[in-house]
């Protein structure tokens, strides 16, 4: 509504009313030195220099006050600038040549330690892209891959489908046992099930504790899981070494019978962590 807009706008830095005061006019094109995690801190600075005007080349509608209402802890990806496609932002600056020469050293500055790398920030507060940004890219660089370990978040759990069979709780702990083109699956520490995720969704319900092995070296301790078990071979909760890697298998032998088994490389974290 009109009286809503403009009861907006007056509080607002980034809109005018009743128009500026002259001066000359600006167009600074940002350049990303990398492709690179960009947070609402360093963007917000920009848009709070004396000069700025706003931002351009962006799919969101008047983006500097959108930066505004975001989370404190928001990023943006942007792509390494090797042309126009890839400018991750255009921005409008208006003043005295002096200030207009002071405020582009200021973003030119900035852009020295703007662009971050690929997992810099908590991906949960993953805002989009800027312009050229590709989410592709990002999520092949930050997702989880298999071995690594995740931890629920707070206030996340999963009951299964009918809400009777217990698989995870918040800060349960489990091993990424396997990935497809949009999942990824965890076998959790505490029950030995595996749940799944979207890949775009698995940081606002895990949040990464460490970078693991897709497969396990020789020498490597390994502990079975909840309800795995071979015949005599080994129990829940036991423990053992793996002591040969050969044709895609690992050979485990277990310290209390002292036999070795054997498993699939695809299919060891599913079953031991």
């Amino acid at each position: 509504r009109p009286e809503a807009f403009r009861a907006k706008a007056a509080r607002s830095p980034h809109y005018s009313l009743a128009g500026r005061a002259g001066g000359l006019v600006m167009v600074v094109f940002l350049r990303a030195s990398r492709d690179a995690e960009v947070h609402q801190a360093d963007l917000l600075r920009i848009a709070r220099l004396g000069t700025f005007r706003s931002f351009d080349r962006t799919s969101v509608p008047m983006f500097a006050d959108a930066l505004e209402e975001r989370s404190a802890d928001s990023f943006w990806i942007a792509a390494r600038t090797e042309g126009l496609f890839t400018v991750p932002l255009t921005v409008l600056l208006a003043g005295s040549p002096d200030d207009l020469a002071a405020d582009l050293g200021r973003i030119r500055a900035l852009e020295g330690h703007m662009y971050r790398p690929f997992g810099t920030y908590d991906p949960s507060t993953y805002a989009g892209e800027l312009e050229g940004g590709e989410q592709g890219a990002w999520l092949a660089e930050t997702m989880p891959r298999v071995g690594d370990r995740l931890q629920a978040r707070a206030g996340y759990g999963f009951q299964g489908s009918d809400g009777q069979l217990d698989h995870y709780r918040e800060f349960d702990s489990g091993t990424v046992s396997s990935l497809t083109s949009d999942r990824l699956l965890i076998t959790w520490d505490r029950t030995g099930l595996t749940s799944s995720m979207l890949n775009t969704a698995w940081a606002r319900n895990f949040k990464l504790l460490e970078r693991g092995c897709a497969v396990p070296e020789v020498g490597t301790r390994l502990q079975a899981l909840p309800g795995k078990a071979l015949r005599s071979i080994f129990q829940p909760h036991d423990v053992g070494t793996v002591t040969a890697q050969r044709d895609g298998r690992l050979f485990i032998t277990w310290d209390a019978s002292g036999l070795t088994s054997a498993i699939a490389e695809t299919a060891w974290a599913s079953n031991f962590r």
